[in-house]
């Protein structure tokens, strides 16, 4: 099973489960239509070759920055390297 990432493009960044320092290309990314707000969970690899998804709520197609992801991506992960060595893990 492969972690899963919840990633807020409004402005917070959180985690559920610690991933390995390479990110899972199967990890899922929550992320908000522009145009509803419905969030919808993409894989970072189709994040990563795709630049447009569309929305399965309202249909609507929007582009999705694939580097700030996986910059977010990569903050999530040092937050959780920092936990797990806080933690002794």
């Amino acid at each position: 099973m492969s972690p899963e990432i919840r990633v807020d493009f409004f402005g917070s960044i959180r985690y559920s489960r610690a991933m390995p320092y390479n990110i899972d290309p199967s990890a899922l990314v929550n992320l908000p239509c522009p145009r509803c707000g419905e969030k919808s969970a993409e894989t970072v690899a189709t994040i990563q070759s795709s630049p447009s998804l569309r929305c399965p709520a309202c249909g609507a197609m929007f582009s999705v920055n694939a580097e700030k992801v996986m910059e977010k991506l990569r903050a999530v992960e040092e937050q959780a390297e920092l936990e797990r060595r806080r933690r002794g893990l």
